[in-house]
């Protein structure tokens, strides 16, 4: 984005803050939420900080989430792996910010306002293809493909597919291919689903053998298990699926399998290689009339995570599947068995739901004499 990295010196980063306890760092991520945004020049996108404010809330959850295996890539020591991290958040500070300790200090709520004008000024004046800063033109850019869903965890298929002579016959001997362009690969993991059948069988239904009339080879797509599952959902007009049908989903991915004793490959049965996934975010996309795109989240066990009360970016007053309505859902893998009573969709936030955030904090802040 810039080569000159933001001063984030008044929002500490969690990670430095709490090096070796990711319990407390997923309290933070959860609990913690943007300030409202208070503009200090008059750019004409600086009001419209809510794809932001959404951005790093549903990015800050999905880090509490999946902290254990985010970070994942096989082919990576770990300081490389750190320094590739560290040279994406220097592209796309957005990826930084969502690991700030957003507190409710003077100083801690002006540099919020201050680094979100900066990074909505460098998106907007640089040629990254952006029209607005709304959730789905960020989620979708070049930029965050290429600093964030390039990873390995957030990629759909396998980077080094498999191919045959069409003339081989099955199962044959596969070669592998030279690994696909991973920025591309990040693209073509967003999954685009417009109601047309069930969406388990949508996504499972993309893995396996294709054949190219091209080259006349015969392809294996595997599918990759990602630690998040990315669907971009139109909402029919009529009969959209809603909460209770999308909450959970198995995707069937079919993989290879050596025979015994032999050097060629089988393809499994999908059934043998079914993944639950549970939705663990949702965000509800604004349309072009409308100022505000909107978040709710859940945790692995389904359960909803309330944003803080001073959060204007959640609500309670929609529900998934509004007709005509788009969606960016968010699934993870489910941990064992899904709970066999049906969970809400959302529930109402207790009354009492800001003091015990209050109380939480000062128990995590060690701050003894605010309990008494």
């Amino acid at each position: 984005m810039s080569s000159q990295p933001l001063d984030f010196s008044s929002l500490p980063d969690l990670r430095d803050l709490h090096p070796s306890d990711v319990a407390i760092q997923n309290i933070f991520l959860q609990r913690q939420a943007t300030s409202q945004f208070m503009p200090t020049s008059e750019h004409r996108y600086l009001d419209d900080m809510s794809g932001i404010d959404v951005f790093i809330c549903a990015l800050r959850h999905l880090y509490s989430q999946i902290s254990l295996s985010w970070l994942g890539d096989p082919e990576k020591t770990e300081p490389e792996l750190r320094q590739q991290i560290k040279a994406a958040e220097d592209e796309n500070p957005l990826l930084r910010f969502a690991w700030s300790d957003l507190g409710n200090s003077a100083e801690s709520l002006l540099a919020q306002s201050e680094i979100r004008q900066e990074i909505a000024t460098r998106i907007m004046e640089r040629d990254f293809g952006l029209g607005n800063l709304s959730f789905v033109e960020l989620v979708k850019s070049d930029l965050m493909c290429r600093t964030l869903f390039c990873r390995p965890p957030f990629q759909l298929c396998d980077g080094n597919p498999l191919s045959q002579p069409v003339l081989t016959d099955e199962p044959g001997e596969w070669d592998i291919e030279t690994q696909t362009d991973s920025t591309e690969m990040a693209k073509s993991s967003m999954i685009t689903w417009n109601s047309e059948g069930d969406l388990s069988t949508y996504i499972s239904d993309k893995f396996g053998t294709f054949v190219s009339a091209r080259n006349k080879r015969r392809y294996f797509l595997t599918f990759n298990r990602p630690v998040v599952l990315r669907v971009h959902y139109h909402a029919p007009v009529e009969n959209a699926p809603g909460f209770e049908s999308l909450r959970l989903i198995n995707v069937g991915g079919k993989r290879l399998r050596r025979i015994h004793n032999t050097s060629t490959m089988e393809i499994t049965k999908p059934e043998e290689s079914i993944t639950l996934y549970t939705l663990i975010a949702v965000v509800r996309l604004r349309k072009t009339d409308e100022s505000r795109d909107l978040v709710r989240r859940y945790g692995i066990d389904g359960v909803e995570c309330w944003a803080p009360a001073n959060f204007q970016c959640s609500e309670e007053s929609w529900k998934l599947g509004e007709p005509g309505r788009q969606y960016m859902l968010f699934y993870a893998p489910a941990l064992g068995t899904p709970p066999l009573v049906s969970l809400p969709e959302f529930t109402a936030r207790p009354k009492d739901f800001a003091a015990n955030i209050m109380l939480a904090n000062s128990i995590v802040h060690g701050d003894v004499e605010g309990l008494q």
